[in-house]
């Protein structure tokens, strides 16, 4: 897979979720990003 570097501000309030859902999964944060992106995507897409 290609990847893109990118660069985003957050609120720190989403962030530490993103490092809390990151621990408990045993996932990078980034893994975890990417996983939650791919699954908002996929909801965003299956609702409309």
């Amino acid at each position: 897979m290609k990847s893109v570097l990118r660069a985003f501000r957050i609120p720190t309030e989403l962030s530490e979720a993103i490092d809390k859902m990151a621990e408990e999964e045993t996932r990078t944060v980034t893994n975890m990003v990417l996983v939650l992106l791919k699954e908002a995507i996929k909801a965003r897409k299956n609702s409309n």
